[in-house]
Parts: structure tokens; C-alpha cells; sequence
């Protein structure tokens, strides 16, 4: 992984969130619409399709916006897990070292002790 993939996840996970929400709130504004058009009309369903299937394109639309923050969200996680686990790595390395001389110059190390 480079550090080129990281990329700031918050908002794109906000906005994901914010236009799923307006999607829904939509597509159940055009279901109240087609259902009071069945009540009132008598089985005309046709009046709130249109609203429908804005509603639906636009939580669509929502949805793929938060996967993609939720993708990003989980590609930082990795690269700092990824660093992390380096750092531990190189400080295992230098405890190793540090150990491995210590046992040349005679000096008691903690596995003597």
C-alpha cells in the first residue's frame, strides 16, 4: 500500500449518509402520493411513480457515495494497521540487535536473567 491511497473519509461518508436519507425520504413521499391517489382516485397508481423512481435513483445514489467513504474509511484503517505493525517490527529488530550485542561484550541480557 502507498500512502497515496489514503483519503479523507469523513465526508464522503457524511454525504453518502445525507443524500440516502433525502433518497428515502423521497421515494416515501411518492408512495404516500400513489397511495392517496388510490384512495381518492380509485386504483390510478400511476401518480407517484415518477417520485418513486427519483427517490430510488437518488438512494442509490446515496448508497454508492457511503460504500465508497466506508471503503475509504477501511483503507486508512490498513495503512495505519500496516505502520503499526512496521513500527513493532523495527522496535523487535532493534531489541533484537541490542540483545544479540549486549551477549557479545559479555553483559547479562534478559534471557539470563
Amino acid at each position: 500500500m502507498r500512502s497515496s491511497q489514503w483519503k479523507p473519509s469523513a465526508g464522503t461518508v457524511l454525504w453518502g449518509v445525507v443524500i440516502l436519507i433525502f433518497g428515502v425520504v423521497i421515494y416515501l413521499a411518492g408512495q404516500q402520493q400513489n397511495l392517496r391517489s388510490i384512495v381518492l382516485d380509485g386504483y390510478d397508481t400511476s401518480a407517484g411513480v415518477p417520485t418513486m423512481v427519483l427517490g430510488a435513483i437518488i438512494g442509490l445514489i446515496g448508497l454508492v457515495t457511503l460504500l465508497i467513504g466506508v471503503w475509504q474509511a477501511v483503507t486508512n484503517i490498513d495503512l495505519a494497521s500496516m505502520m503499526a505493525a512496521r513500527v513493532l517490527f523495527d522496535q523487535e529488530q532493534a531489541k533484537a540487535t541490542d540483545a544479540g550485542a549486549d551477549a557479545k561484550n559479555g553483559q547479562p541480557t534478559d534471557a539470563d536473567a
